[in-house]
């Protein structure tokens, strides 16, 4: 048995061997590559060669390229061997030092966009220098788009015209354990993150830009565990935060700028990015010629969402913090030795770890550090209960006492420890703060708020992995016994004594986070998001957003990509763009409800560059400009909604959608949905859809006087035109519309006439299943009717079936109709048993149906069309 056994893992091991390629190169190599003794001199020959999952390895050396080298989706090209090896791990790519050389005339490693599903592509191993781009390019080391990955690499001596001397990232690019050093550009001489990218345990040193010498975060991007030393630039010698980057336990120190900002610079504008964070973080020792060595702001006001806290930051005090969020840091002295110093090991020699003496120790926020394992120098992080400021965990302090939840209640006290209801906190953001301090890699912690009305003085900031619940009573053991509808729970952000929303996420989070049962009311910022601000893994449930306002976008919510809205009733609410939503780059809402809001454009929601939304119903939306109910650009997904009683004092009192090819986008699609008496002050009542050319499609949904909607290139299939009345036969047949109830009737042509392949939510806005018959209904509310089968077919409506009584096949006769059809074949009850899609032409309109598998009997064949739908009876033998 055990010889079996061995032979068998023998076999297994040597089938994964086999089934992964891998490629070798060394200097000088004329080979196929297919191993070291045959290895080619051509890295992007052997990457090209490859799939996903294969590899190439490079042994040590100088290569000159005379051409860009490309990555490729899902190939990793490893450097540092020998040229001996058999193994990754048997490599030391410290010492076989393998360089990537441009020869100052060209990108060094390039990433082209993916699109899509896509496959992390990793070079590991390797020193990246003497690269140049031009104003045409970012990044003159290297260019990573998404899944692109750089991991134990030098990236030296690189020079790009505008952004990115070393390194250029978009979200979903990775770059780790690097030295990135004497780089230069005009923005982010070392790096620039554009809208995202994550730089983790690596140093950034003695680069130059104007602005940012060391990194730019640009609408996005995280450092985590970085040391950020020694870079020049005339405005933030190590740091340009430029709206939406998030610095998480680094140090900054010894950077310089000629004009302001030494450490950091941050530059706000109105139409800034997601919000701004600097975490855990210490800094100290920068100088500038002007003022604000440390961190300097400029054109920050009222606009500003920037977030300082936990940090270690030398003369504090000093610093102007208008319209900037500045909790939990401390000051400290110039003196690295001092009582007051951050009590760096040896600066002077880059030695950045902390001596037992540092009050940075064990006063960070844990919530930022829950996925990060190590620091800078490999440490484990959170040793002692607490993270520690900075880029280094040490083994001292005294782990904090922590409780699995925390209780929040008008009669609490923020000084209680808020382990239970009746020593509850006063404050949400004081439960958050110390479920923060505590919360453990791996762990979750929950907060219970009783019901009330809470005055807010500070909008409450969500935290990683720690969710909140309203809606209790105050003496609840399980969240079964909560009741959020009778319970209710407010937060008010009481703006008109200031600029406030009720509550904001800064940075994503990596799992999903839920603040569920809550009314946010009264918020209002001249900016986003009036009530809330929720990114990536953000979660809103049953919570009534209500009375809130933003000057720019987003009346209640600024729903950021990965950001979650269920559940919800969002209400009275105003913005400039996005009456109670917008939806940047993405976002989802299901089972909600949008009404009596209202914007210049898009009175409920306005999507831009994506955004899923499903079994939601809008109503009563006003739009001064264009989409009543919806405004879109450039791509969103719209399934399952009802649209009634909007309207737009211009255009498409439903909704807008448009698509430019030369913008590009998503797509744009909409479908199972009903447009009903909307109204506009053009022809286009209901819906206006402009552009499109296969980009936007337009298919199974039931829409008012049809005719009249002007649709662009959009594609049509399998939709109904509803009359104007609703208890018309052709009519919606809503069960009182009048009084606000728009589930359907048996007799409604919405009934089971969707299309189940985009259904994905099991319920719908009522929390009834989805589907209950054999095809999903049109709208936001599933009925619990088959379709309809008229007792008297009126010959208009007649198809011609022949042989009739049918035996095996029956040929279904649809002359006249043209375009895209759909074949149902119902049962007496009205169940669909049988689907069939074609195009009818004006010669070809008739198609042959199998019937084998029918029961005898009665059936119904139903044939929906452009044209409306027609009836046929027929009998199977």
């Amino acid at each position: 048995m055990k010889t079996l056994l061995l032979t068998t893992c023998f076999i297994v091991l040597s089938f994964i061997g086999i089934s992964q390629n891998t490629r070798y190169v060394k200097v000088g190599g004329t080979g196929n590559g297919i191993s070291w003794q045959e290895a080619s001199g051509d890295i992007q020959a052997m990457v090209n060669t490859l799939s996903s999952g294969d590899q190439v390895w490079v042994a040590e050396g100088t290569y000159i390229l005379n051409a860009t080298l490309h990555m490729k989706q899902g190939v990793n090209v490893y450097g540092g061997f020998e040229g001996t090896e058999s193994s990754l791990e048997q490599r030391d790519w410290e010492t076989n030092e393998t360089i990537l050389d441009g020869n100052n005339s060209m990108v060094v490693l390039y990433q082209v966009s993916t699109e899509g599903d896509y496959s992390e592509s990793v070079w590991d191993g390797f020193t990246i220098q003497n690269g140049v781009s031009d104003a045409n390019n970012a990044g003159a080391g290297v260019h990573l788009e998404r899944g692109g990955t750089i991991i134990n690499c030098k990236v030296i001596n690189n020079q790009a015209v505008d952004f990115g001397g070393g390194v250029y990232t978009r979200k979903g690019a990775r770059i780790e354990n690097c030295y990135i050093a004497n780089n230069y550009a005009n923005n982010g001489g070392g790096l620039f993150l554009a809208n995202g990218g994550t730089v983790i345990n690596c140093r950034i040193t003695q680069n130059e830009g104007m602005s940012g010498g060391g990194v730019v975060p640009y609408g996005g991007g995280v450092v985590v565990n970085c040391i950020i030393d020694r870079n020049t630039g005339i405005f933030g010698g190590g740091v340009y935060l430029a709206g939406g980057g998030t610095i998480v336990n680094s140090v900054i120190t010894g950077n310089n700028a000629s004009s302001t900002g030494g450490g950091i610079w941050s530059n706000y504008t109105q139409y800034g990015g997601p919000p701004s964070s600097v975490i855990n973080t210490i800094i100290w020792n920068n100088i500038s010629s002007g003022s604000d060595p440390q961190v300097s702001f400029s054109g920050t006001d009222n606009y500003a969402i920037t977030n300082f806290a936990h940090c270690a930051i030398q003369d504090m005090g000093s610093i102007t913090w208008d319209y900037i969020e500045n909790t939990y840091n401390i000051n400290l002295d110039p003196n690295n030795g001092g009582a007051d110093g951050p009590g760096f090991t040896d600066p002077a020699s880059a030695d950045y770890t902390l001596t037992a003496s540092s009050p940075c120790i064990n006063l960070g926020d844990n919530s930022y550090a829950l996925f990060y394992q190590n620091d800078f120098y490999g440490n484990p992080r959170i040793r002692q209960g607490r993270v520690d400021i900075g880029a280094n965990e040490t083994d001292q302090g005294t782990a904090p006492a922590g409780y699995q939840r925390y209780y929040v209640s008008g009669q609490g006290n923020d000084a209680n420890s808020g382990s239970s209801w009746s020593d509850a906190k006063l404050t949400l953001q004081a439960a958050l703060n110390s479920a923060a301090e505590t919360i453990l890699p791996g762990t979750s912690i929950e907060v219970w708020v009783a019901e009330g009305t809470y005055t807010l003085t500070s909008s409450v900031e969500m935290k990683e992995a720690i969710s909140v619940y309203g809606g209790f009573t105050g003496n609840e053991s399980t969240i079964e016994e909560r009741n959020w509808i009778a319970n209710e729970t407010i937060l008010n952000a009481d703006a008109s004594s200031s600029i406030r929303r009720s509550i904001i996420q800064y940075p994503d989070f990596f799992g999903a986070t839920t603040f569920n049962g809550f009314s946010l009311i009264n918020g209002n910022v001249p900016g986003k998001g009036g009530a809330a601000i929720i990114r990536n893994n953000g979660v809103l449930k049953n919570c009534k957003i209500e009375y809130n306002a933003a000057g720019l976008r987003g009346g209640g919510v600024y729903l950021q990509e990965g950001g979650i809205i269920q559940n919800c009733t969002l209400a009275n609410n105003t913005a400039l763009i996005g009456g109670s939503a917008f939806f940047n780059y993405g976002g989802e809402m299901s089972a909600s409800i949008l009404e009596n809001s209202s914007a210049e454009l898009g009175g409920a929601i306005c999507c831009e560059n994506g955004g899923y939304i499903r079994n939601c119903l809008f109503r009563e939306n006003n739009a001064d400009y264009i989409g009543g109910g919806v405004c879109i650009s450039f791509g969103a997904d719209l399934v399952n909604c009802t649209f009634i009683n909007n309207n737009s004092n211009q255009s498409a009192g439903g909704l807008y959608g448009e698509y430019d090819n030369q913008m590009g986008g998503i797509g744009l699609r909409i479908s199972n949905s009903i447009f009903w008496n909307n109204s506009s002050n053009g022809s286009d009542q209901q819906i206006n859809l402009n552009g499109g050319n296969s980009h936007i499609s337009f298919t199974n949904c039931a829409v008012q006087d049809i005719d009249q909607v002007i649709f662009g290139s959009t594609e049509l299939h399998n939709n109904i035109n509803l009359a104007p009345v609703n208890d018309d036969p052709e009519g919606p047949q809503f069960t009182d519309p009048v009084s606000g109830i728009f589930t359907l009737t048996k007799n409604s042509h919405c009934v089971n006439t969707g299309d189940n392949n985009d259904v994905t939510d099991p319920v719908d806005l009522a929390g009834n299943d989805r589907i209950q018959g054999q095809t999903v209904d049109i709208g936001a509310y599933e009925s619990p009717f088959l379709t309809a089968i008229p007792s008297v077919l009126p010959a208009a409506l007649f198809v011609q079936v022949y042989p009739n009584p049918a035996t095996d096949r029956a040929t279904i006769d649809m002359a006249g109709t043209t375009g895209p059809v759909r074949v149902e074949i119902l049962n007496t009850l009205g169940a669909v048993i049988q689907k069939t899609d074609f195009s009818a032409g004006a010669y070809d309109s008739k198609i042959e149906l199998s019937l084998e598998e029918i029961p005898s009997g009665t059936i119904f064949i139903k044939v929906s069309s452009s044209e409306g739908l027609k009836i046929a009876k027929c009998v199977k033998r």
